[in-house]
């Protein structure tokens, strides 16, 4: 596999010239996160029909011209599966490329399956097989072995390869805006969540009485600052079930740390944190206290549920995409719950092509 090694502002600049000269370009990242909250970029990958470019971010200092290049509205920035790519680019170069093509999005507007994976589309549209053998190889090392450059290269190589193919089969379907308009991520990134919110992501806090509630806020909001703070994964921190096991029996002792799961080594580390958290709740007046949370919702009517699913499996059909593509099932349970209410409500991610090609079909079978 063919590339070029780029590890000097010279090379970078010669290299990002090259990139900017076409409508598109290939891009790829590698990266590491397994001790660390934040993603901690290896390698950035850019292709092009010519050339397959690894620059190495350790070796380079001025990365403007990067920026500039992903920020470029006249070159699209070609990916597959984008989310993680993204959350590096935040991270990295405080940066969100744009224009963006998602070549996974681009497989399911085009009937090739759901969340598909880059090897599975490369054997799909190209027959060949692309080796893992070096996916879960340490990136952060220098100098990167033979085997990691080839399989680093071969991404943005066969990425830049599908593009064309992929694009020239949208606009026969005249579906490229659905894939430029999916393949902007729509949910704020995980590591750009504000930190009262990262409550939100646990399950069962609707059982909690208003005072446990409140811990669990503090405690989950706490332990984001935390991991932010140390760079270091969340449950390396406080695990999700030590922290819903204190708080569904909030006392002030270490006796009651162990009960929730509390190592030793964790209470020497973190104890004196989380117990000073629980006399402030303990200590807080029924004034401040949240109001607990309303777990109960809006029944699913299963024949009107079923409905939907029938004439949405038609749908699917008759635009030769995956179901899940055209609408999940929150998707159709929106709908079946507004129609309850005798409201006639689409999804607010029913905008652009699936407001005109899916939400029609929906609303009418119900």
């Amino acid at each position: 596999m063919n590339y070029i090694w780029v590890s000097s502002q010279d090379e970078l600049s010669e290299a990002i010239e090259a990139c900017s000269q076409g409508d598109w370009v290939a891009v790829d990242t590698e990266f590491m996160r397994t001790d660390t909250y934040y993603p901690r970029v290896g390698l950035l990958q850019l292709g092009t029909p010519q050339a397959n470019f690894l620059i190495d971010p350790l070796a380079i200092s001025d990365v403007s011209p990067i920026v500039a290049l992903l920020e470029d509205s006249s070159v699209l920035k070609v990916l597959h599966s984008g989310s993680e790519d993204f959350e590096v680019f935040q991270r990295w170069l405080s940066v969100s490329p744009a224009p963006v093509f998602d070549t996974q999005v681009a497989a399911a507007a085009l009937g090739y399956g759901y969340a598909m994976g880059y090897q599975k589309l490369i054997e799909t549209m190209m027959n060949e097989t692309i080796p893992k053998g070096e996916t879960r190889s340490d990136w952060l090392q220098r100098p990167l072995t033979a085997s990691q450059c080839a399989y680093a290269a071969q991404d943005v190589h066969y990425l830049a390869m599908v593009f064309p193919r992929m694009l020239a089969e949208l606009d026969q379907l005249e579906r490229r805006n659905w894939v430029l308009q999916d393949s902007v991520p729509r949910a704020t990134l995980p590591t750009m969540v504000p930190v009262e919110d990262a409550y939100k992501r646990q399950k069962g806090l609707h059982l909690l009485s208003p005072r446990a509630l409140l811990l669990a806020q503090r405690l989950f909001e706490w332990r984001e600052q935390e991991a932010r703070r140390k760079d270091r994964p969340r449950n390396r921190i406080l695990h999700d079930e030590q922290i819903m096991n204190l708080v569904k029996a909030p006392d002030r002792s270490w006796r009651d740390l162990k009960q929730a799961g509390f190592h030793n080594r964790t209470r020497q580390r973190i104890g004196d944190d989380v117990l000073a958290l629980v006399d402030k709740t303990l200590a807080a007046a029924e004034s401040d206290l949240p109001a607990p949370l309303d777990g109960r919702r809006v029944p699913v009517d299963k024949k009107q549920y079923k409905l939907l699913q029938a004439a949405l499996g038609e749908l699917a059909q008759t635009l030769k995409v995956p179901v899940e593509y055209a609408a999940t099932r929150r998707d159709l349970e929106h709908i079946v719950r507004a129609r309850s209410r005798d409201q006639v409500s689409l999804p607010v991610t029913f905008s652009g092509w699936r407001e005109v090609h899916v939400g029609p079909a929906l609303l009418n079978a119900c």
